[in-house]
Formats: C-alpha cells, structure tokens, sequence
C-alpha cells in the first residue's frame, strides 16, 4: 500500500473511531431514556428478588425512568442468564448475578454464555454466607447430633437447583458427615423455604436474610454457619468447620452485570448509582449479611 494511501486510511480510522467514542459518550450521557429491564434468574419472593426491587426503585428515584424487576428463574439460573447474555448492550437489560453464575459455567457442558466474556460488570453489591437449617422437629440441635440422626435414615437436603451453590456445598457435607443425605433440588431459595417449613423436606441451606425472616415462625433451626466466620446477626451459630465439618467455607456473592459491549460510560454510571444506594448506613445496616 503506497504511505499517502496508508496515511489517509489511518486518518479515516482515527476520525470514525473519534466519531464513535463522541457518539456513545453522548448516549451514556443521554442514558437512560426509557425503562430499564432488571433480570433476577430466581423466583420472585427471595431475599436476591427484594434486593433488586430495593435496587430498581432507587434508580427509578435518580435515574427518571422505570426498572422492571424480571423475574425468569429455571435451570439454577441459566434461563435468566443466558437471556442477558443475549440482549442488546445498551444498558437496558441488566443481570442481577450470584455464586451460581460461575458455578453454571464450570459444571455445566454447554451453558450458553462466558461468565466472563458474556458480560461487562457493573458494581459488587453484598458478599454473603448462607446458614445450614433443618426443620425444628427434626432431632438435632448441632452438626454432630445431625451427623449422626442423618447416618442410616433417608434425610433429604434441599438446594435452590441443580449446579446451585447450595448443591455443591450439600453434596461436601453429605460426604463429610458420611450421611448420603438425599438431594432434592428447587427451581430457587422461596419454594424450597415453603417446603420446609411445610415439613416436606428435612434441611437445606439459607440466605441469612430469608432464615431472619422465617426463624420467626419457630418452624426451622439453624446448626451452623458456611463462611469463614461467625455472623453478626447470631453470633451464638458456629461456622461449619467449628463444627467439625470440613465443608464449604467461602461466603457467596451477588453483583449486577450487562451484556458484552455496553459502553463503559453507561456502566459506570449505574455503578455510581447504585453504590451510593447500598452504601447509605441504614441500607448497609440492612443488607449486612443478607
């Protein structure tokens, strides 16, 4: 190529690439302009569904548009995953994520998206432990006590789906304590706390925030805590590995994430939101072990 023809070509590339940037700096700017979709891969009614309409109404309040919270739960998550993965990366639909995302992609053949790739983060809200709870009439006040009522008998485990978090740290315990607990999985956190209160399965793991909410009814009882520390909230519940069992110890997480290629301008100015909303003292109060 002759460096006259070369030079006019690179011009012509610095000029679009300039138009371009101009071009989404403005739309950032403009942004939003209309309702905002917010996708929550499990049902309505858990404490990751509260958080997102927490989420959703504060940027209604500063953004000046609608958020629609949408609830599309199925396959431990995928289904709502894989559909943001899919939208267009205008900043318009929006995934509110957790521990499963990237457990999906490790466990699953082919899960549809890159947890990665797939997307462009917005903003961390919470990291979270969950509590190991059994119905109240079952005979055990503590892991070891449960570990033994649960050696010999058909004790069954509840998780929020197949691949789930809460699946992979049943099956770590169910081999540590030699129980052979039976797994029976969810399509989410809110049917499976129905059933247990209902009697309908013997245990499971939980959000702190929902176990707050139905320790209440006297229905259930926590034995111990997965994170690496005790919580706040009940600092009376040791973690498992105080208990002797060497399972899972890390807490979970939940974050918001957009579609590959959403302009980092727009992201960043939902980050700014939305972190000057859970950052406030009494959200933070309230979120805290969530």
């Amino acid at each position: 190529m002759h460096p006259r023809s070369r030079c006019a070509r690179l011009s012509r590339l610095a000029v679009g690439a300039a138009l371009l940037a101009a071009a989404l700096a403005s739309h950032a700017q403009d942004y939003p302009t209309r309702a905002i979709a917010l996708v929550v891969p499990f049902p309505a009614g858990s404490p990751t569904d509260a958080m997102a309409r927490e989420i959703g109404a504060d940027l209604r309040a500063t953004l000046g548009q609608p958020v629609v919270v949408e609830n599309r739960s199925g396959a431990s998550s995928l289904t709502g995953t894989q559909y943001v993965a899919r939208a267009a990366p205008d900043g318009y639909t929006l995934l509110l994520m957790t521990t499963s995302h990237l457990i999906n992609a490790q466990l699953q053949p082919k899960p549809g998206y890159d947890p990665f790739d797939s997307f462009v983060p917005v903003t961390e809200l919470i990291k979270s432990p969950v509590v190991f709870v059994v119905r109240s009439t079952l005979p055990a006040t503590n892991m070891a006590q449960f570990a033994n009522y649960a050696r010999g008998r058909s004790v069954s485990y509840a998780t929020w789906g197949i691949g789930s978090n809460t699946d992979i740290y049943g099956a770590m315990i169910s081999d540590a304590i030699k129980a052979g607990l039976l797994r029976v999985p969810y399509k989410g956190e809110a049917p499976l706390a129905n059933d247990l209160l209902g009697g309908q399965v013997d245990s499971a793991m939980m959000t702190v925030g929902m176990y707050k909410a139905q320790s209440k009814t006297g229905k259930l009882r926590a034995l111990a805590v997965n994170g690496p520390k005790r919580l706040d909230a009940f600092p009376e519940l040791p973690t498992l590995l105080e208990s002797g069992v060497p399972g899972p110890s890390v807490a979970g997480f939940a974050g918001i994430l957009a579609p590959a290629g959403t302009p980092a301008a727009i992201a960043d100015k939902l980050a700014t939101h939305i972190q000057q909303y859970i950052q406030k003292p009494e959200v933070a109060a309230r979120w805290n072990e969530q």
